[in-house]
């Protein structure tokens, strides 16, 4: 992960042509100083908030989920991976993605400690009931999500010890950054 983490930096810092060349370079980096059989899963993203767009890779990581406020229901859509993680193979290509983000989006990045988080039988809370669980959360602030996600996740564990990382990210797009 500290490989990983320390690539990337130095990559960002660097003048770059876009983002497959960018997590193409981090990728070759992780792959050449890390042990075999390391690899590790990355969502990177870029936004531009005078247009709203979202440019992403995700490099085998957990679909984060843009929550879109609807009159009746909310819609979800989910950033797919559509490349390998990081460190698998020295030649892995990587795709951008754009997605277009409207006013009052949620996006929810998360760790799988958070779907992967298991109760007393063995059950996991699974992807189906962070879902369910987003629908209800498109008038709440970003703070709001985070603490609803973490608690209904504690609560279903019931006392569980948390086996994996919990990491979880929650941006809300708002008024004012037109172009």
């Amino acid at each position: 992960m500290a490989s990983l983490q320390a690539s990337l930096r130095a990559q960002v810092l660097h003048p770059y042509l876009d983002l497959p060349t960018l997590i193409g370079d981090v990728n070759r980096l992780v792959y050449e100083s890390s042990p075999s059989a390391f690899f590790a899963s990355l969502f990177y993203a870029e936004y531009e908030p005078a247009s709203r767009k979202l440019q992403y890779v995700n490099a085998g990581h957990n679909p984060p989920i843009v929550v879109r406020p609807g009159p009746k229901s909310c819609e979800l859509f989910l950033l797919r991976p559509d490349a390998v993680p990081i460190g698998m193979f020295a030649d892995a290509h990587f795709e951008s993605t754009r997605f277009q983000l409207e006013k009052n989006d949620i996006l929810v990045a998360y760790t799988d400690g958070i779907t992967e988080a298991s109760n007393p039988a063995g059950d996991l809370w699974g992807l189906q009931k962070l879902e369910s669980l987003l629908r209800s959360c498109d008038s709440m602030a970003p703070s709001e999500v985070v603490e609803r996600i973490l608690s209904e996740v504690s609560e279903f564990a019931h006392g569980e010890p948390q086996r994996d990382d919990v990491t979880l990210v929650v941006m809300k797009v708002q008024k004012g950054c037109e172009v």
